[in-house]
């Protein structure tokens, strides 16, 4: 799943990253799990700040969980040698932007998340969150339907 830092907005950017660990969701210890896993991951790599996972259940998702939401962004990905020297890609300006889609496109991100914490390109890839494109909880989610399925 995706890792979000609770740094951003408070003078640097928003780091993201898919995970480099892969865990069956009943292994993943809920939220308070997600979010460990991510901050060890982060930590691992070097990664200043706080990171959360991008996951809901119960009532708790990412758009009431993560705090600082209207100061958040941008959201960029862990930078690499594919930068050039140059910022990395940016995937949402703001909190309010990694939570929209463009009804004409479909788009819902600027660019994919497809760096893990250490900025290795892993592609592109799909994760159950339980999380809608707008960061709210899933209330009725459906394997089959994929609308909790962030990629």
């Amino acid at each position: 799943g995706a890792c979000v830092p609770q740094r951003c907005g408070n003078g640097g950017p928003c780091l993201v990253f898919a995970s480099s660990a892969f865990k069956p969701g009943g292994e993943i210890g809920g939220l308070a799990g997600g979010d460990a896993l991510c901050q060890s991951l982060a930590d691992a790599a070097g990664l200043s700040g706080t990171y959360q996972a991008w996951l809901s259940a119960g009532d708790q998702s990412p758009s009431n969980r993560f705090t600082n939401r209207r100061k958040a962004g941008p959201y960029e990905l862990i930078p690499n040698a594919d930068d050039g020297g140059n910022p990395p890609p940016t995937v949402a300006a703001s909190f309010a932007d990694l939570t929209a889609c463009d009804a004409d496109s479909g788009e819902c991100l600027r660019r994919p998340i497809d760096r893990n914490e250490f900025g290795v390109a892993v592609g592109t890839r799909c994760v159950w969150t339980g999380t809608l494109p707008d960061g709210s909880v899933n209330t009725t989610p459906d394997p089959g339907v994929g609308e909790d399925r962030t990629c």
